[in-house]
């Protein structure tokens, strides 16, 4: 989840001073939020868990110097109040996905059918794909590697082995394959330019 935030150094710094006057004890408690957080998102089966964390991170950085004077309480519970809120809009937006299958698929394929230019793609995408984790470039590869039912069976499987459900294994994919997507055209652009 991209929230359009960053933070700066100095920003941060202000997130520190505002959990804790000592430095180090302030790190130790960004460190126990940043993972609580996590395990809240994980737990309420968000697709990017790190993500939505560390937007969370950066939206309570960016309101930490403003709300340090006045703010009462423990400075976690405000991170879990943005994070509570995040997930009432991942969840109203999970609502209207649609299956990538009943998806537009209109797009213009990368380039023609001629022997060098799949070759050319098939570089790419092996280029491209040796850039991913490995977990995610193992989950690609297994995604895509059957047909009807037994592709059924098999993503059912890939979804409950991550703990998530179908369509969360879905949304991953359509973003991994975009990614991968952008790579290849830009591989594509740049041995095309040689």
């Amino acid at each position: 989840m991209k929230t359009g935030l960053t933070i700066t150094q100095e920003t941060f710094d202000e997130l520190l001073a505002w959990l804790d006057s000592d430095r180090e004890n302030a790190g130790h408690k960004y460190e126990e939020i940043r993972r609580s957080l996590v395990k809240i998102f994980a737990w309420r089966k968000c697709v990017d868990a790190e993500g939505m964390a560390d937007a969370t991170i950066n939206i309570v950085a960016q309101k930490a110097c403003q709300i340090r004077s006045t703010y009462e309480g423990k400075p976690h519970f405000y991170f879990y109040g943005v994070a509570r809120n995040l997930i009432r809009e991942y969840e109203n937006s999970r609502r209207v996905l649609v299956s990538l299958e009943d998806g537009d698929t209109t797009n213009t394929p990368i380039v023609d059918d001629t022997d060098d230019d799949i070759e050319q793609v098939d570089a790419c995408l092996s280029k491209c794909l040796g850039r991913l984790a490995s977990q995610d470039r193992k989950l690609a590869l297994a995604y895509y590697q059957k047909d009807g039912q037994a592709k059924i069976d098999l993503r059912r499987e890939l979804a409950e082995g991550l703990g998530i459900d179908s369509n969360a294994l879905r949304v991953r994919m359509h973003r991994m394959r975009g990614l991968l997507t952008q790579c290849i055209e830009r591989c594509l652009k740049s041995s095309s330019a040689n």
